[in-house]
């Protein structure tokens, strides 16, 4: 049976635990995945990936020491938890030995989760751990159709580095292709980051005491 993931109607937009991938979450990876490409113009490729394709990204990467993460809820049945989204960074393809220290990112959030925030929490995390595995420089290639990646990179303040034009075909329709990134041991990028977080969370906590959650109780 294809694995599904829980809808966000059932958990809190908060409560996603990030976390290294498991060999374990390939089929909920690669479902991610091909709902980008289903969704036409926003996925670098054409097809459907495969759980055999993604299970071979996860040995190179475990091989390499290039990190992949995910975003997970508790499973409805208690068992574990499920990705609702995940990232990887590896080098750029072009020269990646002169350029290993610059990352290409990939990002994917489930579709019922597309609003929640989680995709910007995911960036924040992706900054402040890939120092340790040896990138200080992330680059997303963007399509100028996903406009909702091209809002997070807005949002988050990445710089928009390159613009390739009309260089991708999808069945005769023509995209530019836009490169954004930002040195990751930026300090100003690294504050307005956090204080995207601490909104979020300062929003979460709102959304709870008008549901009359009982909040935390502040020591000090």
């Amino acid at each position: 049976m294809t694995p599904t993931h829980p809808p966000r109607s059932t958990c809190d937009p908060t409560a996603p635990q990030w976390r290294p991938a498991r060999t374990s979450d390939a089929e909920h990876l690669i479902r991610i995945y091909n709902e980008s490409v289903a969704g036409g113009g926003h996925s670098p490729t054409l097809t459907d990936g495969t759980v055999q394709e993604m299970l071979a990204i996860l040995a190179l990467s475990r091989q390499r020491g290039w990190p992949v993460w995910v975003m997970a809820v508790p499973d409805p049945d208690g068992t574990g938890t499920i990705p609702v989204g995940w990232a990887h960074v590896r080098p750029i393809v072009w020269a990646p030995q002169a350029c290993r220290s610059a990352g290409d990112l990939w990002l994917y959030v489930a579709r019922d989760w597309h609003g929640t925030g989680l995709a910007m929490r995911m960036l924040h995390r992706v900054g402040r751990e890939s120092l340790r595995f040896g990138f200080d420089t992330i680059a997303c290639w963007i399509l100028d159709s996903n406009r909702r990646s091209l809002s997070l990179a807005r949002a988050c303040r990445l710089d928009r580095w390159a613009l390739m034009p009309q260089v991708v075909d999808y069945g005769g329709l023509r995209f530019n292709l836009e490169i954004w990134g930002c040195r990751l041991d930026d300090p100003f990028w690294r504050a307005h980051m956090e204080r995207l977080e601490r909104r979020q969370h300062g929003l979460a906590r709102l959304r709870d005491a008008r549901r009359g959650a009982p909040q935390p109780a502040i020591v000090g």
